[in-house]
């Protein structure tokens, strides 16, 4: 009877283990998602390059001024406007400027390209572009208009995001006027 005992242990182990070596029948393994690519990105300011910078008057065409007239006609502005950093999570994006003020904006990515919401909430303004994995392209125009007639004088000084052209700016008419305009592509490096 024990030598029937020690057979039938035998052949219960043998059976639970060639039981246990079947193929996987019923066993349904839960389906692997693929990384979700994310859009999130810290960027750092590496570098500017100035693209444009002219002064136009009334009376003649414009003329190109050097770089280092920026502060002449801008002060300190174009430092102080100038994102240091630039946080994009998810449907936000944080403008990281001199002296740790920020801007927060509603954003979103279509492809490479980032947009922020404007503020009348309708529509979308193009800020700038991935420019591969790691950099990120955002340009910035500032323009300066000083208009002077008989019985008035009208400064304007502004900046915008990926402003294409001043057309818009000028009025075709305007007599005595002084426009400056500066265009910086500035260049942003992945730190995430």
């Amino acid at each position: 009877m024990k030598s029937n005992i020690k057979y039938f242990s035998i052949y219960a182990m043998v059976f639970l283990l060639l039981a246990a070596c079947k193929k996987e029948n019923g066993v349904v393994k839960p389906p692997v998602d693929p990384p979700i690519e994310t859009n999130d990105l810290k960027l750092k300011l590496d570098s500017k390059k100035v693209l444009d910078f002219q002064k136009i008057t009334s009376s003649s065409a414009g003329s190109s001024l050097e770089e280092s007239e920026i502060k002449k006609y801008f002060e300190d502005r174009v430092d102080l406007s100038i994102p240091k950093e630039i946080i994009v999570e998810k449907d936000s994006t944080i403008l990281i400027k001199q002296y740790g003020i920020t801007e927060r904006y509603k954003s979103k990515w279509e492809k490479d390209d980032l947009y922020l919401q404007d503020s009348d909430e309708s529509s979308w303004k193009l800020i700038g572009a991935k420019k591969n994995k790691t950099d990120f392209v955002l340009s910035m125009s500032f323009y300066s208009k000083k208009s002077v007639t008989q019985s008035s004088q009208n400064f304007l000084i502004g900046q915008e995001y990926n402003l294409k052209s001043y057309d818009h700016l000028l009025s075709k008419n305007a007599e005595n006027t002084d426009f400056i305009w500066l265009k910086i592509d500035l260049l942003y490096n992945n730190t995430k």
